[in-house]
């Protein structure tokens, strides 16, 4: 297995463990939120759709608002960078 391609896995794998953690540490946060708990309890079925929508209805937390920022983001690279990798080795 050449490097090019453990070096892709340890970086995906490193980002899911990143964002995982970010989504648990701000989903504790929210549960401390007595407030923000009622404003966002609800059965969603996407995570990452879920926290788009949930950053723009009521009035989110600084803190949610940061996190929430961070895992889109981180998301969306991984799904791109991955994608991009699948492409480079067809």
């Amino acid at each position: 297995m050449s490097s090019l391609v453990k070096n892709r896995r340890m970086i995906l794998s490193t980002l899911w463990i990143f964002v995982t953690l970010n989504y648990i540490y701000c989903d504790i946060l929210g549960l401390m939120d007595a407030g923000l708990l009622k404003q966002y309890i609800t059965a969603a079925s996407i995570k990452t759709i879920a926290m788009i929508f949930t950053m723009f209805v009521g009035t989110p937390t600084i803190y949610y608002l940061f996190l929430g920022t961070v895992e889109i983001l981180t998301t969306l690279f991984i799904f791109w960078y991955a994608w991009r990798w699948l492409r480079t080795e067809e």
